[in-house]
């Protein structure tokens, strides 16, 4: 069952994790949410599910060009994070191909590579905490982050082909 539908809670939850991960920094706290509302404006678009207003789309634009660039973290950590997020991106690519795919361990594939946003959580505590840090927020941002089950986004792929 998806998490945000049955748990009002669950964005609340999310943002005490991140900013948790982000060790209270404003900075950091501020470049993890652009870059998550990037990618949740993206998946909307490849999958096609959601509509995406134009509202959304110059925030996403605004935040690609001007408010992750010039953010004092990203600034900082950017020779670090860039490959991680490159290595997110191709993984999502990845599952968008693996779940048009027949075959039920391509579809279990594309459900957990379509997760790997969360390394963000955790690169994003490891840069601001440390190594003891990153691993007191990851296993709980998998938990917490991978919001719906296999079951409900195997029910609603038709509509990310």
């Amino acid at each position: 069952m998806d998490q945000r539908k049955v748990n009002p809670e669950w964005f609340a939850i999310r943002d005490k994790l991140a900013m948790e991960a982000c060790s209270n920094d404003m900075h950091a706290y501020s470049w993890l949410q652009s870059i998550m509302d990037v990618v949740e404006i993206w998946d909307d678009l490849i999958d096609g599910d959601k509509l995406v207003t134009h509202k959304d789309i110059h925030q996403t634009f605004i935040n690609l060009m001007f408010f992750i660039p010039q953010n004092p973290f990203f600034e900082r950590h950017k020779t670090y994070l860039l490959p991680i997020i490159l290595t997110c991106v191709n993984a999502w690519m990845d599952a968008n191909e693996l779940a048009k795919s027949e075959n039920r361990r391509d579809k279990q594939a594309a459900w957990w590579l379509k997760q790997m946003g969360v390394e963000l959580y955790g690169t994003v505590a490891f840069l601001t905490g440390g190594y003891n840090h990153m691993r007191d927020i990851s296993l709980r941002a998998r938990s917490i982050l991978a919001h719906e089950d296999f079951e409900d986004f195997e029910r609603e792929l038709p509509c990310r082909n």
